[in-house]
């Protein structure tokens, strides 16, 4: 999870600066937008500027052409006018007038020349300037155009890179999402076996000690039953006869313990190397109260020699024997309850048992539950790598897409924060299924003081 939140948090870093550059690449181009749309403006004022310039020149060429003939005209109307009225007889000053007016028509002509020529190189001259400042704005706008270029493929680059970045760190994701799901399903299954195990191997363990505890008492109970029974006998044929009753009831002891170690044999075939040593354990202890029975058969014997030579009609023993038989039923009786209250409490315990097991399903069947959020949110998150990728794609028509693309980062960034809450309550859960496994484990502990404490008054219990 640690990696994931890093992987994540790295993504997000990513995704911050790819905006970023973004932003960068937006606000050059808009600078580079607003400078050629300077330029462009600069040229048209200047432009503007020239064509003034040449029809204010224009302008002076009309009024120079026109101004002089005017004059002139008007001059000669005003001279004939004078010349006719003032001196009739005159031709030859009228002639010399005219002559002067020619002259200066002539250098008026040729003035007007001089202007036109100059007029034209400063018309070449401007055309060159304009020619020179197009070709030097072309120019610009070529740079700025490859520069677009170049920016655009940068661009390009860096998004075919933070896609390939992008793309590792998914399968990086995945990668660690998937071990680390199977490490928690096995770490889970790993404990909850050995939560089972544990109570399986307790129960079974309590179970062995109960029967070896019942085997002990019922043992107990038929070498006290032998005991009194051969201290009531008098003849040697009735001490024979209940040796031999005593040698069945041994007999029958050791079959049923031994089919009880079949049983249990036959029932845990999983554990065998501790049932092995269960039963030799049993074994040896069968041997022990094998031993214990034929000292005993032997010290009732040199018993029975001592009543026989002290006196074969004893009063006190018929009393003794009367009140040890009836403290054999008492002994019996109380066997019979402490073996009821022992079933009882095994029934409790396997009931418990059940229940703690109906528990563990519940709380599998929860796990899957959380099991299937878990892919729901990894669903939602490929969702949201595939709307990131469609965000990338558009960054390349950033130009164009900028509020589309905003409003995209924004909607990315709610889901993105909407996954990270789901995925707040999902761990939450989580939490709160291994608070439940802790407990269900304490319970499990719990269970096995209770059952020693039944071993433990059914020991009281079976005590002569």
């Amino acid at each position: 999870e640690s990696k994931l939140e890093r992987e994540l948090e790295e993504s997000q870093t990513s995704r911050a600066a790819l905006v970023a550059e973004c932003q960068a690449l937006l606000q050059e181009q808009q600078l580079t937008s607003a400078a050629a749309l300077a330029i462009r403006e600069a040229e048209a004022e200047q432009q503007q500027r020239v064509c003034d310039m040449l029809q204010s020149e224009v302008a002076k060429m009309e009024q120079l052409s026109s101004a002089p003939s005017s004059q002139v005209r008007s001059e000669q109307i005003e001279a004939e006018d004078i010349i006719g009225q003032a001196v009739p007889g005159a031709p030859q000053r009228a002639a010399s007038g005219t002559d002067m007016q020619d002259d200066r028509m002539q250098d008026v002509l040729k003035t007007l020349s001089q202007m036109t020529r100059k007029l034209a190189q400063r018309l070449h001259l401007a055309e060159q300037e304009l020619k020179d400042e197009m070709r030097s704005a072309l120019k610009a706008q070529r740079e700025v155009q490859d520069q677009r270029m170049q920016q655009t493929a940068a661009l390009a680059d860096k998004e075919a890179e933070m896609q390939k970045r992008l793309a590792q760190l998914e399968r990086g994701r995945m990668e660690s999402s998937r071990k680390s799901h199977s490490l928690q399903v096995e770490a889970e299954h790993s404990v909850v076996a050995a939560a089972v195990g544990q109570a399986e191997a307790q129960f079974e363990e309590s179970m062995q000690q109960l029967r070896t505890e019942v085997s002990l008492e019922k043992s107990q109970h038929a070498a006290n039953v032998s005991r009194l029974k051969q201290q009531l006998i008098e003849a040697g044929i009735e001490a024979q006869i209940r040796e031999e009753d005593v040698a069945r009831m041994v007999h029958f002891e050791l079959q049923h313990s031994r089919q009880e170690c079949d049983s249990l044999r036959r029932d845990a075939s999983a554990t065998m190397t501790a049932e092995l040593v269960a039963i030799k354990e049993e074994a040896a202890a069968v041997a022990r109260s094998h031993a214990q029975l034929l000292s005993a058969k032997n010290e009732l014997q040199d018993e029975l020699l001592v009543l026989q030579q002290q006196s074969v009609v004893d009063l006190a023993a018929t009393q003794r024997s009367e009140r040890a038989a009836a403290a054999l039923r008492r002994l019996v009786a109380d066997i019979r309850r402490a073996e009821e209250g022992a079933a009882a409490r095994e029934a409790a315990a396997i009931e418990e048992l059940t229940a703690t097991r109906g528990r563990f399903e519940i709380q599998t069947t929860e796990l899957e539950a959380a099991k299937s959020d878990e892919l729901r949110s990894e669903e939602l998150l490929h969702a949201a790598h595939e709307v990131q990728c469609m965000l990338h794609n558009e960054c390349g028509a950033l130009t164009a897409h900028v509020e589309r693309a905003a409003t995209a980062e924004s909607v990315a960034q709610a889901r993105a924060a909407e996954l990270d809450e789901q995925r707040q309550v999902l761990r939450q859960e989580c939490q709160r299924l291994r608070s439940d496994n802790v407990l269900l484990r304490r319970q499990l502990h719990c269970a096995s003081p209770a059952l020693q404490d039944i071993k433990i008054v059914a020991a009281a219990r079976g005590r002569p």
